[in-house]
């Protein structure tokens, strides 16, 4: 069994009903928001004053600088194997709940095991950017909330700086 923990970290909490709002309000005018392809998704940045809003995230700025956004993906797509090459971590957050999954895997392979993150709504993952993951979405728009951290600090840093934070397994 492949240790989860490498590859992405569950939050005890949830995000806040405001934070939730100011992102729902955000996907659903498309056209009075700045929404751009970015990596075969579409994106646009949470204002910094909605972000604190939440309380996690307010006491995470405190400590952190970071960019928030949401992007999306169409449904029945597929997104490559792939690292990331512009964070080295971030924080993933479902926030509609429907059947998307990453998938990790610790070394490239025709046959091998994998470790799978089947998001939850409205729950918060630590993610390691730098190990290899795909990702697939099922039926829906999969709309997630994503950080991107400034900097270059790694996940398990990261992992070690949030962990009373974080869910243990």
């Amino acid at each position: 069994m492949i240790d989860t923990s490498q590859f992405f970290s569950e939050f005890k909490e949830p995000i806040s009903s405001d934070m939730l709002k100011s992102c729902l309000e955000l996907v659903s005018d498309r056209h009075k928001y700045n929404w751009q392809p970015y990596y075969n998704f579409y994106a646009v940045k949470v204002p910094d004053e909605e972000v604190v809003k939440d309380s996690f995230f307010s006491k995470l700025k405190e400590a952190h600088n970071f960019e928030v956004g949401l992007i999306e993906m169409k449904p029945h797509h597929f997104y490559d194997w792939h690292v990331d090459t512009d964070r080295t971590c971030g924080i993933n957050i479902s926030l509609d709940g429907y059947d998307s999954r990453c998938l990790f895997r610790d070394k490239a392979e025709i046959n091998g095991p994998v470790c799978e993150l089947s998001y939850r709504f409205k729950t918060a993952y630590l993610f390691n950017t730098k190990k290899e993951h795909c990702v697939y979405n099922g039926k829906g728009h999969r709309r997630m909330i994503s950080v991107r951290f400034m900097g270059d600090k790694p996940y398990d840093v990261l992992r070690e700086e949030l962990k009373d934070s974080l869910v243990t397994l």
